[in-house]
Protein backbone atom coordinates (compact mmCIF):
# COMPACT_ATOMS: atom_id res chain seq x y z
CA UNK A 1 0.00 0.00 0.00
CA UNK A 2 1.17 3.23 -0.92
CA UNK A 3 1.94 5.66 1.94
CA UNK A 4 0.37 9.29 2.77
CA UNK A 5 3.80 11.11 1.76
CA UNK A 6 4.05 8.81 -1.52
CA UNK A 7 0.55 9.77 -2.79
CA UNK A 8 1.21 13.58 -2.39
CA UNK A 9 4.22 13.59 -3.99
CA UNK A 10 2.63 11.76 -6.94
CA UNK A 11 -0.39 13.83 -6.92
CA UNK A 12 1.90 17.19 -6.87
CA UNK A 13 3.93 15.18 -9.65
CA UNK A 14 0.97 14.74 -11.60
CA UNK A 15 -0.47 18.18 -10.95
CA UNK A 16 3.39 19.46 -12.59
CA UNK A 17 3.06 16.91 -15.12
CA UNK A 18 -0.48 18.15 -16.96
CA UNK A 19 0.72 21.66 -16.67
CA UNK A 20 3.74 20.22 -19.24
CA UNK A 21 1.42 18.33 -21.53
CA UNK A 22 -1.33 21.24 -22.07
CA UNK A 23 2.11 23.75 -22.33
CA UNK A 24 2.12 25.77 -25.84
CA UNK A 25 5.60 23.97 -26.87
CA UNK A 26 4.39 20.53 -26.24
CA UNK A 27 1.13 21.16 -28.26
CA UNK A 28 3.43 22.35 -30.89
CA UNK A 29 5.46 19.18 -30.70
CA UNK A 30 2.32 17.37 -30.54
CA UNK A 31 1.55 18.75 -34.04
CA UNK A 32 5.09 17.77 -35.30
CA UNK A 33 3.68 13.96 -35.19
CA UNK A 34 1.49 11.76 -36.69
CA UNK A 35 -0.97 10.03 -33.89
CA UNK A 36 -1.74 8.20 -32.47
CA UNK A 37 0.93 8.94 -29.58
CA UNK A 38 1.33 6.17 -27.40
CA UNK A 39 4.17 4.18 -27.45
CA UNK A 40 2.95 1.48 -24.24
CA UNK A 41 6.99 1.93 -22.98
CA UNK A 42 9.53 4.08 -22.77
CA UNK A 43 12.14 6.24 -24.97
CA UNK A 44 8.95 7.51 -27.19
CA UNK A 45 9.18 6.70 -31.22
CA UNK A 46 7.28 8.78 -33.82
CA UNK A 47 6.82 9.51 -37.21
CA UNK A 48 7.01 13.05 -38.86
CA UNK A 49 3.46 14.68 -39.58
CA UNK A 50 4.74 16.55 -42.84
CA UNK A 51 8.14 17.12 -44.76
CA UNK A 52 7.73 20.78 -45.56
CA UNK A 53 8.65 22.01 -42.01
CA UNK A 54 11.13 21.56 -39.53
CA UNK A 55 12.63 17.92 -39.13
CA UNK A 56 12.08 16.31 -35.72
CA UNK A 57 14.47 15.51 -33.43
CA UNK A 58 14.51 13.32 -30.26
CA UNK A 59 16.23 13.01 -27.44
CA UNK A 60 16.30 9.38 -24.86
CA UNK A 61 18.96 8.93 -22.30
CA UNK A 62 19.90 5.37 -21.17
CA UNK A 63 18.98 4.20 -17.15
CA UNK A 64 22.01 4.58 -16.76
CA UNK A 65 22.12 8.25 -17.19
CA UNK A 66 18.75 8.64 -15.46
CA UNK A 67 20.78 7.20 -12.56
CA UNK A 68 22.94 9.57 -12.32
CA UNK A 69 20.95 12.60 -13.53
CA UNK A 70 18.17 12.29 -10.61
CA UNK A 71 19.10 8.96 -8.90
CA UNK A 72 17.20 6.25 -9.40
CA UNK A 73 17.58 3.23 -8.44
CA UNK A 74 16.01 0.59 -10.75
CA UNK A 75 15.56 -2.00 -8.41
CA UNK A 76 13.02 -0.06 -6.87
CA UNK A 77 11.80 1.20 -9.87
CA UNK A 78 10.78 -2.22 -11.28
CA UNK A 79 9.76 -3.42 -7.72
CA UNK A 80 7.41 -0.69 -6.33
CA UNK A 81 4.69 0.56 -8.49
CA UNK A 82 4.76 4.10 -6.72
CA UNK A 83 8.42 4.55 -6.91
CA UNK A 84 7.95 3.80 -10.66
CA UNK A 85 5.40 6.09 -11.36
CA UNK A 86 7.40 8.76 -8.74
CA UNK A 87 10.35 8.17 -11.00
CA UNK A 88 8.64 8.08 -14.31
CA UNK A 89 7.27 11.71 -13.30
CA UNK A 90 10.81 13.02 -12.49
CA UNK A 91 12.23 12.13 -15.28
CA UNK A 92 9.59 13.52 -17.75
CA UNK A 93 9.74 16.77 -15.95
CA UNK A 94 13.46 16.74 -15.81
CA UNK A 95 13.17 16.17 -19.86
CA UNK A 96 10.52 18.72 -20.53
CA UNK A 97 12.88 21.65 -18.07
CA UNK A 98 16.82 20.30 -19.87
CA UNK A 99 16.13 18.83 -23.46
CA UNK A 100 14.77 21.21 -25.93
CA UNK A 101 13.85 18.52 -28.42
CA UNK A 102 10.70 17.07 -29.89
CA UNK A 103 9.62 14.54 -27.70
CA UNK A 104 5.58 14.98 -26.82
CA UNK A 105 4.24 14.56 -23.60
CA UNK A 106 0.92 12.83 -23.53
CA UNK A 107 -1.18 12.28 -20.52
CA UNK A 108 0.08 8.38 -19.74
CA UNK A 109 1.96 6.48 -17.70
CA UNK A 110 3.49 2.75 -19.29
CA UNK A 111 5.02 0.24 -17.23
CA UNK A 112 7.60 -1.41 -18.67
CA UNK A 113 10.66 -3.57 -17.25
CA UNK A 114 12.76 -2.90 -20.36
CA UNK A 115 14.41 -5.79 -22.96
CA UNK A 116 13.82 -8.93 -20.08
CA UNK A 117 10.04 -8.15 -20.26
CA UNK A 118 9.29 -10.67 -23.44
CA UNK A 119 12.83 -12.87 -22.78
CA UNK A 120 11.23 -13.01 -19.55
CA UNK A 121 8.68 -15.15 -20.82
CA UNK A 122 10.12 -18.17 -21.97
CA UNK A 123 12.18 -19.17 -19.27
CA UNK A 124 15.36 -16.82 -19.06
CA UNK A 125 15.69 -15.53 -15.34
CA UNK A 126 15.76 -11.78 -15.27
CA UNK A 127 18.69 -10.00 -12.95
CA UNK A 128 17.37 -6.63 -11.61
CA UNK A 129 20.02 -3.75 -10.69
CA UNK A 130 20.33 -0.39 -9.23
CA UNK A 131 22.22 1.74 -11.63
CA UNK A 132 21.05 0.31 -15.20
CA UNK A 133 18.63 -1.62 -17.23
CA UNK A 134 17.58 -5.02 -15.96
CA UNK A 135 19.09 -8.26 -17.85
CA UNK A 136 19.07 -11.96 -18.17
CA UNK A 137 21.20 -13.96 -15.77
CA UNK A 138 20.51 -17.27 -17.94
CA UNK A 139 19.36 -18.38 -21.22
CA UNK A 140 15.80 -19.75 -21.02
CA UNK A 141 16.33 -23.10 -23.05
CA UNK A 142 18.70 -25.52 -23.68
CA UNK A 143 20.33 -26.55 -27.16
CA UNK A 144 18.49 -29.28 -28.68
CA UNK A 145 15.20 -29.05 -27.06
CA UNK A 146 11.96 -29.90 -29.03
CA UNK A 147 9.89 -26.98 -30.02
CA UNK A 148 6.93 -29.66 -29.79
CA UNK A 149 7.97 -29.61 -26.24
CA UNK A 150 6.91 -26.31 -25.26
CA UNK A 151 4.06 -24.45 -24.43
CA UNK A 152 3.27 -20.82 -25.10
CA UNK A 153 3.87 -18.39 -22.71
CA UNK A 154 1.16 -17.48 -19.92
CA UNK A 155 -0.32 -14.19 -20.33
CA UNK A 156 -0.64 -14.15 -16.33
CA UNK A 157 1.49 -16.19 -14.99
CA UNK A 158 4.94 -16.75 -16.94
CA UNK A 159 8.26 -14.64 -16.24
CA UNK A 160 7.52 -11.13 -14.99
CA UNK A 161 3.62 -10.83 -16.13
CA UNK A 162 2.36 -11.01 -12.44
CA UNK A 163 4.39 -7.96 -11.21
CA UNK A 164 3.27 -6.21 -14.52
CA UNK A 165 -0.67 -7.40 -13.93
CA UNK A 166 0.28 -5.86 -10.16
CA UNK A 167 1.73 -2.57 -11.83
CA UNK A 168 -1.09 -1.97 -13.79
CA UNK A 169 -3.38 -2.39 -10.88
CA UNK A 170 -1.22 -0.62 -8.59
CA UNK A 171 -0.35 2.60 -11.41
CA UNK A 172 -4.04 3.38 -12.08
CA UNK A 173 -5.19 3.34 -8.22
CA UNK A 174 -2.59 5.77 -7.35
CA UNK A 175 -3.18 8.23 -10.41
CA UNK A 176 -6.53 8.20 -9.96
CA UNK A 177 -7.88 8.18 -13.56
CA UNK A 178 -5.70 11.70 -14.39
CA UNK A 179 -3.69 9.98 -16.45
CA UNK A 180 -3.88 6.87 -19.11
CA UNK A 181 -1.75 3.59 -17.72
CA UNK A 182 -0.74 2.32 -20.97
CA UNK A 183 -0.11 -1.75 -20.38
CA UNK A 184 3.07 -3.09 -21.98
CA UNK A 185 3.10 -4.16 -25.80
CA UNK A 186 5.06 -7.45 -27.07
CA UNK A 187 7.80 -5.80 -29.18
CA UNK A 188 10.91 -8.11 -29.00
CA UNK A 189 11.31 -9.63 -32.94
CA UNK A 190 11.46 -13.40 -33.26
CA UNK A 191 15.08 -13.29 -34.05
CA UNK A 192 15.73 -11.53 -30.88
CA UNK A 193 14.12 -14.51 -28.53
CA UNK A 194 15.77 -16.86 -30.59
CA UNK A 195 19.30 -15.63 -29.34
CA UNK A 196 18.54 -14.49 -25.80
CA UNK A 197 16.79 -17.77 -25.19
CA UNK A 198 19.17 -19.96 -26.75
CA UNK A 199 22.39 -18.00 -25.83
CA UNK A 200 24.33 -15.84 -28.78
CA UNK A 201 26.91 -18.95 -29.43
CA UNK A 202 24.12 -21.43 -29.03
CA UNK A 203 21.99 -19.55 -31.65
CA UNK A 204 24.84 -18.94 -34.64
CA UNK A 205 25.47 -22.68 -34.26
CA UNK A 206 22.35 -24.02 -34.66
CA UNK A 207 21.62 -21.85 -37.30
CA UNK A 208 24.37 -23.14 -39.66
CA UNK A 209 23.90 -26.96 -37.94
CA UNK A 210 20.02 -27.53 -36.95
CA UNK A 211 18.30 -25.36 -39.63
CA UNK A 212 15.47 -27.27 -39.60
CA UNK A 213 15.10 -26.98 -35.53
CA UNK A 214 15.49 -23.10 -35.99
CA UNK A 215 12.72 -22.99 -38.29
CA UNK A 216 10.59 -24.29 -35.73
CA UNK A 217 11.46 -22.98 -32.82
CA UNK A 218 11.09 -19.77 -34.61
CA UNK A 219 7.54 -20.44 -35.60
CA UNK A 220 7.10 -21.52 -31.89
CA UNK A 221 8.26 -18.21 -31.13
CA UNK A 222 5.58 -16.32 -33.63
CA UNK A 223 2.78 -18.81 -31.99
CA UNK A 224 3.55 -17.65 -28.41
CA UNK A 225 3.69 -13.79 -29.25
CA UNK A 226 0.17 -13.70 -31.18
CA UNK A 227 -1.05 -15.85 -28.49
CA UNK A 228 -0.25 -12.96 -26.01
CA UNK A 229 -1.48 -10.41 -28.49
CA UNK A 230 -4.68 -12.41 -28.30
CA UNK A 231 -4.67 -12.97 -24.39
CA UNK A 232 -3.99 -8.86 -24.05
CA UNK A 233 -6.18 -7.79 -26.39
CA UNK A 234 -9.05 -9.84 -24.51
CA UNK A 235 -8.00 -8.37 -21.27
CA UNK A 236 -8.18 -4.60 -22.25
CA UNK A 237 -11.23 -4.95 -25.02
CA UNK A 238 -8.40 -3.98 -27.21
CA UNK A 239 -7.78 -4.47 -31.08
CA UNK A 240 -5.19 -5.83 -33.15
CA UNK A 241 -2.50 -2.97 -34.43
CA UNK A 242 0.17 -2.94 -36.28
CA UNK A 243 3.25 -4.89 -34.31
CA UNK A 244 7.06 -3.66 -33.62
CA UNK A 245 9.91 -5.44 -33.81
CA UNK A 246 12.84 -5.11 -31.78
CA UNK A 247 15.56 -7.44 -33.60
CA UNK A 248 18.91 -5.92 -32.33
CA UNK A 249 20.56 -9.05 -32.60
CA UNK A 250 20.53 -8.44 -36.35
CA UNK A 251 23.58 -7.53 -37.63
CA UNK A 252 25.60 -8.06 -40.83
CA UNK A 253 28.33 -9.63 -40.88
CA UNK A 254 26.95 -11.35 -37.50
CA UNK A 255 24.65 -13.13 -40.50
CA UNK A 256 24.42 -12.81 -43.44
CA UNK A 257 21.55 -11.44 -45.81
CA UNK A 258 20.91 -15.22 -46.87
CA UNK A 259 20.29 -15.98 -43.97
CA UNK A 260 18.24 -13.11 -42.35
CA UNK A 261 15.97 -13.78 -45.92
CA UNK A 262 15.50 -17.77 -45.34
CA UNK A 263 15.59 -18.03 -41.81
CA UNK A 264 14.76 -14.58 -39.88
CA UNK A 265 12.15 -12.85 -42.61
CA UNK A 266 9.46 -15.16 -42.83
CA UNK A 267 8.35 -15.09 -39.68
CA UNK A 268 8.88 -11.59 -39.23
CA UNK A 269 6.29 -11.29 -42.33
CA UNK A 270 4.18 -13.70 -40.51
CA UNK A 271 3.70 -11.72 -37.37
CA UNK A 272 3.25 -8.68 -40.31
CA UNK A 273 0.71 -9.86 -42.06
CA UNK A 274 -1.20 -11.35 -38.14
CA UNK A 275 -1.10 -7.44 -37.08
CA UNK A 276 -2.36 -5.94 -39.63
CA UNK A 277 1.70 -4.26 -40.55
CA UNK A 278 4.76 -3.28 -38.80
CA UNK A 279 4.95 0.40 -37.25
CA UNK A 280 8.38 -0.16 -36.54
CA UNK A 281 11.59 -1.81 -37.59
CA UNK A 282 14.52 -1.91 -34.95
CA UNK A 283 18.23 -2.84 -34.48
CA UNK A 284 21.28 -0.59 -33.75
CA UNK A 285 23.55 -3.23 -35.45
CA UNK A 286 24.74 -2.78 -39.35
CA UNK A 287 21.86 -3.62 -41.03
CA UNK A 288 22.59 -1.71 -44.12
CA UNK A 289 22.77 -5.53 -46.13
CA UNK A 290 19.51 -6.44 -45.06
CA UNK A 291 17.37 -3.23 -46.08
CA UNK A 292 16.02 -4.31 -49.39
CA UNK A 293 14.70 -7.45 -47.69
CA UNK A 294 13.33 -5.48 -44.79
CA UNK A 295 11.48 -2.94 -46.76
CA UNK A 296 9.00 -6.13 -48.03
CA UNK A 297 7.93 -6.23 -44.71
CA UNK A 298 3.75 -5.92 -45.16
CA UNK A 299 2.68 -1.96 -43.48
CA UNK A 300 6.06 -1.21 -43.04
CA UNK A 301 6.03 2.47 -41.47
CA UNK A 302 9.20 3.42 -39.91
CA UNK A 303 12.76 1.73 -40.14
CA UNK A 304 15.36 2.36 -37.62
CA UNK A 305 18.71 3.17 -38.90
CA UNK A 306 21.71 2.88 -36.36
CA UNK A 307 25.01 4.25 -35.85
CA UNK A 308 26.53 1.38 -38.05
CA UNK A 309 23.66 1.46 -40.57
CA UNK A 310 24.10 4.02 -44.07
CA UNK A 311 21.41 6.72 -44.19
CA UNK A 312 22.31 7.31 -47.40
CA UNK A 313 21.77 3.90 -48.66
CA UNK A 314 18.62 4.06 -46.05
CA UNK A 315 17.60 7.37 -48.47
CA UNK A 316 17.92 5.37 -51.70
CA UNK A 317 15.66 2.33 -50.42
CA UNK A 318 13.00 3.41 -48.33
CA UNK A 319 12.73 6.82 -50.15
CA UNK A 320 9.30 8.18 -50.20
CA UNK A 321 7.42 5.42 -48.75
CA UNK A 322 8.93 4.48 -44.75
CA UNK A 323 10.28 6.76 -42.72
CA UNK A 324 13.56 6.28 -41.29
CA UNK A 325 14.55 7.28 -37.90
CA UNK A 326 18.41 8.15 -38.03
CA UNK A 327 20.02 7.42 -34.96
CA UNK A 328 23.54 9.16 -33.63
CA UNK A 329 26.34 7.21 -32.11
CA UNK A 330 25.90 9.06 -28.67
CA UNK A 331 29.60 8.67 -27.96
CA UNK A 332 30.86 9.91 -31.07
CA UNK A 333 28.36 12.04 -32.21
CA UNK A 334 27.48 14.09 -29.19
CA UNK A 335 29.05 13.09 -25.64
CA UNK A 336 32.78 12.90 -27.42
CA UNK A 337 32.36 15.53 -30.11
CA UNK A 338 33.01 19.40 -30.20
CA UNK A 339 30.11 22.16 -31.81
CA UNK A 340 31.56 21.65 -35.48
CA UNK A 341 31.65 17.93 -35.25
CA UNK A 342 28.12 17.76 -34.09
CA UNK A 343 27.05 20.57 -36.70
CA UNK A 344 28.47 18.34 -39.89
CA UNK A 345 26.70 15.10 -38.85
CA UNK A 346 23.46 17.19 -39.06
CA UNK A 347 24.48 18.98 -42.18
CA UNK A 348 25.60 15.85 -43.65
CA UNK A 349 21.99 13.61 -43.17
CA UNK A 350 20.29 16.97 -44.71
CA UNK A 351 22.46 17.00 -47.78
CA UNK A 352 22.31 13.16 -47.84
CA UNK A 353 18.86 12.57 -47.22
CA UNK A 354 16.95 13.75 -50.22
CA UNK A 355 13.45 12.27 -49.70
CA UNK A 356 13.21 14.41 -46.45
CA UNK A 357 11.43 11.06 -45.02
CA UNK A 358 13.41 10.81 -41.59
CA UNK A 359 13.73 11.95 -37.78
CA UNK A 360 16.79 12.44 -36.25
CA UNK A 361 17.07 10.65 -32.66
CA UNK A 362 20.16 10.06 -29.94
CA UNK A 363 19.35 8.03 -27.53
CA UNK A 364 21.16 4.97 -25.53
CA UNK A 365 22.97 8.03 -23.85
CA UNK A 366 24.76 6.78 -21.23
CA UNK A 367 27.40 8.19 -18.91
CA UNK A 368 30.42 9.24 -20.30
CA UNK A 369 32.17 11.96 -17.60
CA UNK A 370 31.10 14.21 -15.19
CA UNK A 371 27.21 13.94 -15.04
CA UNK A 372 26.81 17.65 -15.63
CA UNK A 373 29.48 17.77 -18.49
CA UNK A 374 27.07 15.08 -19.83
CA UNK A 375 23.91 17.15 -18.96
CA UNK A 376 25.70 19.71 -20.84
CA UNK A 377 26.93 18.18 -24.11
CA UNK A 378 23.55 16.80 -24.48
CA UNK A 379 21.84 20.39 -24.25
CA UNK A 380 24.36 21.74 -26.12
CA UNK A 381 23.62 19.52 -29.18
CA UNK A 382 19.80 19.89 -28.48
CA UNK A 383 20.27 23.58 -29.49
CA UNK A 384 22.58 22.76 -32.55
CA UNK A 385 20.03 20.81 -33.88
CA UNK A 386 17.35 23.25 -33.86
CA UNK A 387 19.53 25.55 -35.80
CA UNK A 388 20.17 22.97 -37.84
CA UNK A 389 17.00 21.35 -38.70
CA UNK A 390 15.16 24.53 -38.34
CA UNK A 391 14.66 24.67 -42.42
CA UNK A 392 14.74 22.02 -44.77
Amino acid sequence: MPTRAQIERIENLIERYLDVVHSERNQRNLKRWKSPYNWNRDMWRGIPAERTGPVPFTVAPDNSLWNRLIGINFVSYYSDPCYHVESQLRMKLFHAEHFSDNTPFTDELWIWFGVVTELSLFGCEVEFMEHKEPWIRRSGLPPGISAEELEAPDFKKSGVMPRVHEFYESVREVSKGRLRVMFPDFVRGPFCLLVHILGFTNALYALMDSPEWVHRLMQYFVNGTKSWVKERNIFLGDTIRPCRLYEDEIDCPTISPRIYDQMVFPYEADLARHCGGVSYWHSCGNTTAFMKSIKHLPGLQMFHVGPYTSYAEADRIFGDEVCIEICLNPQKDVLEADTETMRNKIRDIKNVCRHGNYTIRIDGLMPHGKVQEDLEKIKQWCWIAQEELAAR
